[in-house]
Parts: C-alpha cells; structure tokens; sequence
C-alpha cells in the first residue's frame, strides 16, 4: 500500500465514524420545554430567533459550526458541484495554515444519490473512488473525489449523509 492509499482510507474511516456519530447524536430526545407557549409569554422561547451559530479560536486554527444554514454555502469553491439530492442540515467550516475544509450534514437524501453524485464529480474533472452498497433499505456507501488541492468525501447510510469538502493551501 502506498501512502496515498493509507491516508485516503484513514479519511474514509474517520468520514464513517463521524457520520454514525451524527447519525447517533440526532436519536437523542428532544429537550423538555415549558408547558407554556410563544403567545403566553409574549416572546421568544430560549433559543428561538438566536444565532446558532459557534465559533472556536485557537493557535492558527478556526472552527465554525453553522447551525442555521440555508442551502450550499456559497464560499466552498466553484469547481465543487452542489450536493442538490438532499437537505443541508448542518455546516462545520474549519480554517487552518494547512488550508480550510467545510462539513455538511444532509438530510432526506433522495435514492440513488451516491452514484448520482459521482457522476457529476466525474463530469467536472475529478478522479472518483467509491464503495456503494445496494440494499432492501436503499444505497449506502462512499464516493471520494479528488481534483488539484480540491478532495471531496461523501458518506451515505439510511436517507443521511456526510459530505467534506477540503482543500489544501
């Protein structure tokens, strides 16, 4: 194995453990609020109306954690054709020295989408790698894409996925 192929299947292992945790962090319970409503207390329930959004600082790097997205964000670069198959959920955006990377959680991710996808990454130049799965409960799998510093990792599994979009400095 060269170490092309141990750091991509390291990527891969770590985009499949994140995606169960996503996956394991959405079964929790929804958190009790009070038994009154908007109108009884004449506001805006904690949380509602805030920003959602956290950012973490540290030695050269920033993490951001995007909970109110609306649709594909629009700073992943060009060259990287939008996931339309599904709902974005969720947006991680981190910047380091080594470059910046987005992660989008996607919900009501229609059929087929994995292979669909791939097809489009082809279409705009990148070199496809994929593991997809055909079931009685639909497609799971994996589809990984690289062009130039641009890498792209798509992890699939029960209607949800995980998408990362990364690229090198």
């Amino acid at each position: 194995m060269n170490r092309g192929s141990i750091i991509r299947g390291m990527v891969i292992a770590a985009m499949i453990f994140m995606t169960g945790v996503l996956g394991a962090c959405r079964q929790k319970a929804a958190p009790e609020r009070s038994g009154k409503s908007v109108d009884q207390d004449q506001g805006k329930l904690p949380g509602d109306g805030q920003s959602q959004n956290v950012t973490i600082e540290t030695k050269g790097r920033t993490i951001e954690i995007m909970g109110a997205v609306e649709g594909w964000p629009k700073e992943i670069p060009a060259e990287v054709p939008e996931f339309s198959y599904g709902k974005v959920r969720r947006v991680t955006r981190t910047q380091t020295p080594e470059g910046q990377s987005w992660d989008l959680v996607i919900e009501k991710v229609r059929e087929h989408a994995i292979r669909d996808y791939e097809v489009m990454l082809k279409a705009n130049g990148f070199q496809t790698t994929s593991m997809i799965v055909s079931g009685k409960d639909g497609e799971r799998g994996s589809v990984t894409g690289e062009k130039g510093a641009i890498t792209i990792v798509l992890i699939s599994t029960d209607g949800s996925c995980s998408l990362s979009v990364i690229l090198k400095q």
